[in-house]
């Protein structure tokens, strides 16, 4: 919602004021989201998550609408605001009829996390986990290096050892397993001539 803001406000400000509270969502939207600033409770966050989807549902039928300017659909940052919300909400009806939006569960269909846009910024960009701690939104990237001993040489010691020097860097998406990396990695460094003897895997 926040990139969507910003995109529209400098393309189509007098539009935006005519579909939004421009006080109410300066304060909602203006300072940046991150986890300092959420609210403590699951149950405060939850009811956020609500009202940032009910947001963009707003602002997504303003764009879409038939006397909308077509050219406010194209704005990259819009058009990215109405994919995070197909992937992220559902819309359905309560025992009233009303429409009402709320986060997607499993059950749901959230889709797999190379599908999922994580960033509306970077649309590449994906979250990953390694383990039960290790959490970012963005890309791995692959280093190859030397780690070579002259013979006879005692590594311990020091002396005679070689500088180790990188190879080769290469980046995938972050949901992509490290096992998929290997193969273009060894294509990599078999065209420049560098592939090694034993090639070791090390996972940080």
């Amino acid at each position: 919602m926040r990139a969507a803001l910003e995109a529209l406000a400098v393309a189509a400000p007098v539009w935006l004021a005519g579909q939004i509270d421009v006080t109410e969502f300066a304060e909602r939207y203006g300072p940046r989201v991150d986890g300092w600033r959420m609210p403590p409770s699951q149950t405060r966050r939850d009811r956020l998550a609500q009202v940032f989807g009910q947001d963009a549902l707003a602002l997504c039928r303003a764009a879409w609408a038939e006397d909308a300017p077509g050219w406010i659909r194209e704005i990259e940052a819009v058009h990215l605001l109405r994919q995070v919300l197909v992937q992220t909400y559902i819309i359905r009806s309560d025992t009233r009829g009303r429409q009402v939006i709320r986060k997607r569960d499993a059950d749901d269909g959230v889709p797999p996390g190379q599908l999922r846009l994580a960033s509306p910024y970077d649309r590449d960009a994906r979250w990953a986990a390694k383990g039960d701690d290790l959490f970012w939104m963005g890309y791995k990237i692959h280093l190859t290096e030397t780690c070579t001993t002259l013979p006879g040489v005692d590594a311990v010691a020091g002396a005679g050892v070689m500088p180790n020097l990188i190879t080769d860097v290469y980046t995938t998406d972050a949901t992509v397993p490290d096992v998929k990396a290997t193969a273009p990695i060894q294509k990599n460094l078999a065209e420049r001539e560098v592939k090694p003897a034993e090639h070791y895997l090390m996972g940080l």
